[in-house]
Formats: C-alpha cells, structure tokens, sequence
C-alpha cells in the first residue's frame, strides 16, 4: 500500500492549495518544497495581487466568483485578513480589442460594469491624465489579495488538516510505480523514496523540468519581472477605497495598486519579455531600461505621484504559449497530475486551481465532469472548441 494518497511538488500557491484541499478530503498528503514556504524564488511571494472579474475570455472571468468564495471561506477558516474589495478599471483606446473583449466577457459571464469616456471618465478617476479617445471600465468584483498571507495560511490549514510538509526538500524523480507513484527527494539528511497513488507537480519555474524528465513537450517560458514602488504626493487620492487595482491596456500598458501594502506608495509594474534560462539561478537585478521606461509612464499617466521610484522588487513568471493554464493528467501517466495555472495571471485563481488540481490526481472523474475545469487547460487542446485569451494589456 502506498504511503500516501498524494504528493504534491512544489509549495507555492497552487501547490499549497492543491494540499490544502486534498487533505480536507480526508487523503494522506504529502507536500514537497525545495527551499521553504514563501520563498521569493519563484511567482507566489510579495504582499499583494490583483484578484478580478474582468478578462478578455468568459471562461475565465466566470471561474471569478468561485475563486472569491473559496478565498473568503479560507479567511475564515484562518482568522487572516486575505482579502481586500478595491474595484477595478481597465484603461485603453475605446477601440483597443483588449478593452472591448473584456466588456464583452463581463457581459457573457453576467456580471454588471460600467463603460465610462471623455470628461465623465475623467472625473470619476482623476488619478489619471486620460488621453483623447480613451475609454474606463469599471467592475466592482476586484481587489487585492495578500500573496505571503495567502500562501501562509493554505500552508497552515493543510498541515492543520492533516497534510505533511517538508521544507528544504528538492525532488530529484518522479515515476510510475506499481502503487501510483514514486517519488524521490533529497533532504539534509539525504535521500528518501516514497510512494502515493498520485501526484501533483506544481513547479512554476522548475515544472518544464519534470515536463521534458515525464516525456512531454517543455513550452514554458520563464521570465523576469519587477515590481516598482513609487510615493505619492496625494495620499487621499490614491488611497483604497478612493482608487481601485487598474490596468492599462495598448503597447505601453502596465497594471498597479492604490496605496495598499506599503503606505504612501503605490505599486506599478509593466510586463517583461526578458527570459530566465535556468531557473536555479539566482534572482536578477532590476531591468534598469523597463525602470526608465515605467518611470516615463509614471510621469505622463500619474496626477500625484512622484516619478522617482522608492524600491523595486524581483519576482518570475511561467507562461505558457497561449498563457492559459495547463491543469491535465499526463496523457500515458494518469496518476500524474501537471499543473502550471500561472502564465502571469493565475494568483488569484491559485485557491480553485489547486483545488482542481487536487481533484484530478485523486479521482477517476473526467476532467471535463469537474466543475470549473475548461478546456483551455488540457495539455492537448487539439480538436477542442476553447475561447481564446486575448493578450491582456499587450497590444
């Protein structure tokens, strides 16, 4: 008899959910982390993310409501304050086929917004010098979820439920076995071989190394990012409650906070293409030309705040060709579960997505018989109809 019911790699969001839910389910869970819980090696550290309905496809801002649920039921069970309600604008050209996809998504999944242009934009969002032809969209189903507290408290509640966590523990295989699964890892202590009936591989940056070592086409891409702090001039303006989360969309887009987890600064970020060929590599230092940049942006977009930058902070992204998210059982190894649902976008989803993950390494269900599962996230999408994600705030 296998050891445990199901080992998951990898402790950052995902995988940290994927045990948090697994073992409410009464399963025997063991979690695997390389470094430790809440590392700043890979995608899930930091204090804030942007959690929203708005989306260019239905398939996602649909799975919204019950990524909420789950997070507000998981600040219950916590006692940790995870989320904060800011609502959210998406800013671009009135034409921008980001801007439009995502009214139209809104729309089809059922939920209310507001289109807002000209003076009326203006005025309802004076933290921003809109250009001419430019368009607000305003959702009330946004906010900011604590990133470290999130990962902390899934951590927490899986252990409280049941689930074992190692720490400091880098696996080195994974194969079928007679029982599932084996899998060995590599502690300070040396190494240990155990067997599950299943697993979860939650890698993000490392999972396109157990990809190509299980047989599969290794697509992802890891990239550098950064994060910029800048302070404001204009507390009040910028404050939650008073300013939402927002994203920019066209060729010069970033996306940004209102004061939230460092006060008197804002958080602002533009996305980088600047891959990361190994990720065991250490974190890289600021890009100083995409600092520029968005210190230019900061300059010409902003009312109150200041253009000098205060702090920046490091982070990664794994993406996928398409960036939806892959959450499928290896097609010759069903008892191995892949999941990379980050493509830069997948913190808020990361609760749910665990959560399916879960499902789908300790059930026989059909993936499309879990509810929230979509099509978009099979590793084969061939023949199947899915509604394209469109390339968010990149033009």
């Amino acid at each position: 008899m296998a050891e445990y019911d199901l080992v998951v790699i990898g402790g950052g969001s995902v995988g940290c959910a994927a045990a948090y839910h697994a073992a409410g389910e009464g399963k025997r869970v063991l979690l695997l982390e390389q470094f430790q819980i809440g590392h700043n090696r890979g995608s899930s550290h930091g204090r804030s993310r942007i959690i929203r309905h708005s989306y260019t496809s239905a398939a996602y801002a649909s799975l919204a409501p019950a990524a909420f649920e789950l997070w507000r039921a998981l600040e219950r069970e916590s006692g940790q304050p995870l989320l904060t309600m800011t609502g959210g604008i998406d800013v671009g050209r009135a034409t921008n086929p980001a801007m439009v996809a995502c009214r139209d998504a809104l729309t089809e999944a059922g939920f209310g917004s507001v289109w807002l242009e000209g003076a009326e934009a203006t005025a309802a969002f004076p933290q921003f010098n809109l250009r001419e032809g430019h368009a607000i969209l305003w959702q009330s189903g946004a906010g900011i979820l604590n990133a470290d507290l999130c990962v902390a408290a899934l951590a927490d509640q899986a252990r409280s439920r049941g689930a074992s966590i190692i720490e400091h523990a880098a696996v080195r295989s994974l194969n079928s076995s007679p029982s599932g699964v084996a899998v060995r890892y590599q502690t300070d202590q040396g190494e240990v071989t155990v067997e599950a009936t299943s697993a979860v591989v939650a890698a993000g940056p490392w999972a396109g190394r157990f990809f190509s070592a299980l047989g599969l086409p290794n697509e992802l891409r890891v990239t550098h990012q950064q994060v910029v702090y800048y302070p404001v001039e204009n507390a009040a303006l910028w404050a939650t409650g008073r300013c939402p989360i927002y994203i920019v969309h066209g060729r010069y887009g970033f996306y940004g906070f209102p004061v939230s987890d460092r006060p008197g600064f804002i958080k602002v970020a533009i996305e980088l293409e600047t891959a990361v060929e190994d990720p065991d590599e250490t974190p890289r230092d600021p890009d100083l030309v995409a600092l520029t940049r968005l210190n230019a942006i900061n300059g010409t977009t902003f009312r109150g705040v200041r253009p000098e930058p205060a702090d920046v902070v490091t982070c990664r992204y794994t993406e996928t060709i398409d960036r939806d998210f892959i959450i499928d059982r290896h097609p010759d190894h069903p008892s191995i579960v892949l999941a990379s649902p980050c493509s830069g976008h997948g913190f808020k989803f990361s609760i749910l997505t665990g959560k399916l993950a879960a499902q789908l390494a300790t059930s026989d269900k059909a993936a499309s018989a879990i509810p929230n599962w979509r099509p978009q996230f099979a590793l084969n999408k061939s023949g199947a109809h899915v509604q394209a994600l469109a390339t968010e705030w990149r033009d």
